[in-house]
């Protein structure tokens, strides 16, 4: 049987992982978080927030084509 473990994309992502699928810096996914630019993620533990791929996916296809958070 085939090892498919390697081509599972994750469900819920960090902001480090939001960060580098955006392009963008750590600080700003919080600071978009913030002003509602980014969906508001799911707080697991006080120090804990994990956006969930599906939303990640759908904020990418609502802003195609634009820059910044107030474009």
């Amino acid at each position: 049987m085939p090892n498919n473990f390697s081509k599972v994309q994750p469900k819920a992502l960090r902001a480090k992982d939001v960060a580098s699928l955006l392009g963008i810096g750590v600080s700003t996914v919080w600071r978009w978080r913030r002003q509602g630019v980014l969906p508001q993620g799911v707080q697991l533990t006080a120090r804990c927030t994990v956006w969930r791929m599906e939303d990640i996916e759908s904020f990418l296809a609502g802003r195609s084509g634009q820059e910044g958070p107030h474009a």
